[in-house]
């Protein structure tokens, strides 16, 4: 089976490179933030996936929604969804447009996970850090888990720095039983 990842990918690269060459991506970004915002909300779900209504009425509905805060080529690019039957995968060429946005600033959303709300003063640091290794700008956000025991799990784009220690207890696990079998 195809993954919504998958399918949202050509679309929000032929976006990307519409919005590039007539120099709006920004622009581009908050319409397709628009049509992400109405696209999530659970009633507008169900009438999209609806087969009662036809491809028209979805169309029509969205624009109607998104007012003017849309232009003519967003609706055109929006047809093209529609005549596929790939309304679910808006939000997903939002998240992949935004990714290109930021690819192209040189700029890497980074989420670090605590226990805790970091300081203004360590998160500076950990963003200098991470700029270093990244060689690029880092946006970092800071979300909070109440399970982890302590340390953070840090993730760069596909990379993940586990250092929580919940991380080096499994890691420290791992380690044993692997010992133990060769020992054996």
């Amino acid at each position: 089976m195809i993954k919504l990842e998958e399918i949202a990918r050509p679309y929000a690269a032929a976006a990307f490179e519409f919005a590039t060459e007539h120099k709006q991506v920004p622009h581009w970004a908050s319409m397709l933030q628009v049509l992400t915002t109405i696209c999530l909300d659970p009633k507008i779900q169900r009438a999209l996936k609806s087969p009662q209504y036809d491809i028209e009425v979805k169309v029509k509905l969205l624009f109607d929604l998104a007012g003017d805060l849309i232009d003519d080529n967003i609706k055109n690019f929006v047809r093209v969804i529609a005549e596929n039957r790939r309304f679910r995968v808006i939000p997903e060429i939002y998240r992949q447009f935004i990714a290109l946005q930021e690819a192209a600033a040189n700029v890497v959303e980074a989420e670090i996970v605590t226990a805790q709300k970091l300081s203004p003063e360590l998160k500076q640091q950990l963003v200098v850090a991470l700029e270093k290794r990244t060689k690029a700008k880092v946006q970092l956000h800071n979300r909070i888990d109440e399970k982890l025991l302590g340390g953070a799990q840090i993730r760069v784009g596909d990379e993940i720095i586990d250092g929580s220690i919940l991380g080096k207890l499994q890691r420290l696990a791992h380690y044993l039983q692997l010992k133990e079998s060769v020992c054996q």
